[in-house]
């Protein structure tokens, strides 16, 4: 149901719909490129943090019971502000920042409390480039972006800037924008797009900063597609994943990546179903019949 409205299903034809991707082909397309297997180098964010520690690029503090409380107090004392996360956390949910100034006793009890939902992961902020900022600086705006790694390739499906909107975080499902990027050129190549229709359609420029959304550029484009083919051939046993990447004023940064990524960031920027980008490394049983005639028309 949720698909029948983020896709606008109601204003479709038949023929339009079938060349969307929707939850059945996803979760198909994923249980068999992604094996279960090896899950924990993704949902599990230690491990995730410890295998990929080269393009993380900050440190953090793995929270998993309160014999750890003092040494995570003194770790955050250390620094300003940092962000903590549920170590098995989704989608944003569980997300907080929090600032060192509030001392030694709150923090405490704040990671206390913390720990009553499950372990957590404490981690460095990331400051990202001037211009990302400029979007909206309260949160770190980043790039979704999805591969797939078939016969030793790396195929870059799609790229997605994604901008918060009076959060700190920035992904749809917390209410931020999304628009696609040209992977040829590292643009903006479409308006900002929110989950929520009932927010309207479209939006040339950020509500909040006024930024025109269309036409901006992505700082280190090229830097930011070479460091995604390294990091999907590092983690050569998962095959298709979906990247976030934040662009600090010295480079690209892993931010987190996903085995089950969204295909709504993936499709809604660009306005149409992109089945037809997937469906190469797709088992054709994931497809319903007149999926299988729309694509076998295309090709035609």
């Amino acid at each position: 149901m949720e698909n029948y409205y983020n896709y606008r299903f109601y204003e479709q034809k038949e023929v339009e719909r079938a060349a969307w991707i929707t939850y059945r082909h996803r979760i198909c397309f994923f249980r068999k490129v992604n094996p279960a297997k090896y899950k924990h180098l993704v949902d599990d964010k230690v491990q995730a943090s410890q295998f990929m520690a080269e393009f993380i690029k900050r440190d953090f503090f793995p929270l998993s019971d309160i014999s750890e409380l003092d040494d995570a107090v003194d770790w955050i004392l250390q620094r300003d502000e940092v962000v903590v996360k549920p170590r098995f956390g989704m989608d944003g949910k569980g997300v907080r920042f929090i600032k060192s100034s509030l001392g030694r006793d709150a923090l405490r009890q704040f990671l206390k409390d913390s720990l009553q939902t499950g372990a957590q992961t404490i981690e460095e902020l990331i400051e990202q480039h001037p211009q990302m900022s400029a979007l909206h600086a309260d949160s770190v705006n980043t790039l979704r972006i999805q591969t797939v790694l078939h016969n030793d390739e790396v195929h870059i499906l799609g790229a997605v800037l994604r901008i918060g909107n009076g959060s700190r975080i920035d992904n749809m499902v917390s209410g931020g924008l999304a628009a696609a990027v040209d992977i040829a050129s590292g643009k903006v190549m479409s308006a900002g797009y929110f989950m929520d229709i009932t927010k309207g359609s479209s939006l040339t420029e950020h509500p909040i900063t006024g930024i025109r959304i269309p036409g901006f550029e992505i700082p280190f484009w090229q830097e930011t597609l070479d460091f995604v083919r390294q990091m999907a051939t590092r983690l050569h046993m998962l095959k298709a994943l979906g990247w976030d990447i934040a662009i600090s004023s010295k480079g690209p940064v892993l931010v987190e990546y996903n085995r089950i990524w969204g295909t709504t960031t993936f499709q809604v920027p660009y306005k149409k179903g992109r089945l037809q980008e997937l469906a190469p490394f797709m088992d054709p049983n994931c497809l319903y019949p007149v999926q299988r005639k729309h694509l076998s028309g295309l090709k035609k």
